[in-house]
């Protein structure tokens, strides 16, 4: 059994690469514009790196992108776009709280039970061996069993990656087709040798502006899709997209104001989706029935001092 599995591991592992497909800036920047809303720096930085890629620049000339802000901000979805801006798949693996270096780098087959390591069990999934790697949470890697930030390095070094390997294959794998991007909520907490090889994007928390152009454009959309709600006419103002923002989120993304606007959703299509050709105007009653009381308003903020007292 532990021959069929290494066997079916070395298998799985792809041998063969994708050309570019040859996009121009214009078209990279349409289809950033596409996936992401609003981080116009960030996406004129990336669009950046992306036309040295197709116009034959190795991506092992090029330091690491690693993009880095608070939760919820889209660093995720912009690492989807430029897979989408490459033509290339995307795989991802999670490493926050990772704190044994056999989590990087595998276990060796003679032991009962191993595994490779997280990034060749990646690419077993992918179909092509030039995918883009998202590496998630760089800045939460821990030191434990060794230092798997140390043991990082051999993956994103183009002097080392060429001859990867894995503890449980045993044999060198070359991933200098791949393109790797990391992402970390804070810079600082990431290792001083990985950080000299990265190329730092902030990617700053979203104006209010922003948010409601998010939701207006992005999400409400989906909602409508999501719970068939075609047949229902929904007004939601900007000045009651700004109040849930103002008293029930405190972020710098927009994931709680998704959550909250898919509350409201959900109530509309209950109440409401029986009944053809509906018009419904979300209305600060509305919200706070169905939001419950603020969260974090100056009313909320007087309820709590009331209780301290």
């Amino acid at each position: 059994y532990k021959q069929e599995s290494y066997i079916r591991t070395v298998l799985q592992l792809p041998f063969s690469k994708i050309g570019l497909n040859n996009h121009s800036s214009e078209e990279i920047m349409g289809i950033l514009n596409q996936k992401q809303y609003g981080m116009n720096e960030a996406k004129n930085r990336i669009r950046d790196y992306l036309m040295l890629l197709e116009n034959g620049i190795s991506n092992t000339d090029l330091p690491v992108l690693c993009l880095n802000g608070a939760p919820g901000t889209g660093k995720t979805s912009l690492a989807y776009a430029i897979s989408k801006a490459l033509d290339r798949p995307l795989v991802k693996v999670s490493l926050g709280g990772i704190d044994d270096v056999m989590s990087i780098l595998g276990c060796s087959f003679a032991y009962s039970n191993s595994t490779p390591g997280m990034i060749i069990q990646a690419m077993m999934n992918s179909p092509v061996q030039n995918p883009v790697f998202l590496l998630d949470e760089v800045d939460k890697l821990k030191r434990g069993h060794g230092d798997p930030a140390a043991a990082l390095l051999s993956v994103l070094d183009p002097t080392q990656n060429t001859d990867f390997v894995d503890s449980y294959v045993e044999l060198p794998y070359d991933l200098s087709n791949v393109l790797f991007i990391c992402t970390s909520n804070n810079k600082e907490n990431i290792s001083a040798p990985l950080r000299s090889r990265m190329e730092i994007i902030d990617i700053a928390p979203y104006s209010k502006a922003e948010k409601i152009g998010i939701i207006k454009s992005c999400s409400i959309p989906k909602l409508i899709k999501k719970y068939k709600m075609h047949n229902i006419k929904i007004d939601v103002s900007d000045i009651n997209l700004e109040y849930i923002i103002r008293n029930y989120t405190s972020e710098s993304g927009v994931r709680q104001l998704e959550r909250c606007v898919e509350t409201i959703f959900r109530k509309i299509a209950i109440q409401y989706n029986r009944t053809k050709n509906s018009s419904v105007s979300i209305t600060k009653e509305m919200i706070l029935e169905w939001l419950g009381e603020e969260k974090y308003g100056l009313k909320a903020k007087i309820y709590a001092k009331l209780e301290y007292f």
